[in-house]
């Protein structure tokens, strides 16, 4: 009986540990790309799965901005506002690539979404040192969940937001996003 007993404590521990997933991909451009977006302002910007560019041959987030009055910025939603979020609580980490292909900007802010609508501490991915810049070519960035907190239930998360920091009142920019993805 003690055999069954430890057998199935055994079996139990080992679910467990194999249901607590290393990663979470929410967007990769390929099987992972549904979802919604929003864009303001909305006559100016848009954030989209892009029709021309992509990453490792998989389609990429594009956020064309265009704004004149010192911000403008997007977010996409991979639940697409419907059914329950993800829960990232377990992860360390949130990385995605991102490239510009044009335009002068200061940085970009990223934020989580729950499904409530509230939003983690905004973070500028530049002065944060999540990456060093943003070029031409692709670029890691590595942002710490812990850095992000805020009033927002990270059991339930399904939407980041991207924001413009401008050099100036007025600008124009398109950025690439690529392979959203938590992991430990």
């Amino acid at each position: 009986m003690k055999r069954i007993v430890a057998a199935v404590v055994v079996f139990f521990i080992t679910l467990n540990a194999m249901s607590q997933a290393d990663s979470l991909v929410v967007f990769n451009g390929s099987d992972k790309k549904s979802g919604k977006s929003w864009a303001s302002p909305k006559e100016t910007v848009s954030l989209a799965v892009s029709a021309t560019e992509s990453f490792n041959s998989r389609s990429v987030l594009e956020l064309k901005a265009k704004w004149s009055n010192w911000w403008a910025g997007g977010g996409w939603n991979w639940r697409g506002w419907y059914g329950s979020g993800d829960d990232i609580s377990q992860f360390a980490n949130m990385t995605f690539s991102i490239k510009k292909a044009s335009g002068d900007f200061k940085d970009i802010s990223v934020q989580l979404v729950d499904t409530t609508n509230k939003a983690s501490k905004q973070l500028n991915i530049i002065e944060s040192g999540s990456v060093a810049s943003i070029g031409s070519d692709y670029a890691k960035v590595t942002v710490p969940l812990a850095k992000l907190g805020g009033d927002y239930n990270s059991k339930s998360v399904w939407g980041i937001n991207f924001g413009i920091a401008p050099k100036s009142q007025g600008g124009e920019c398109i950025i690439y996003i690529a392979e959203i993805e938590f992991g430990k």
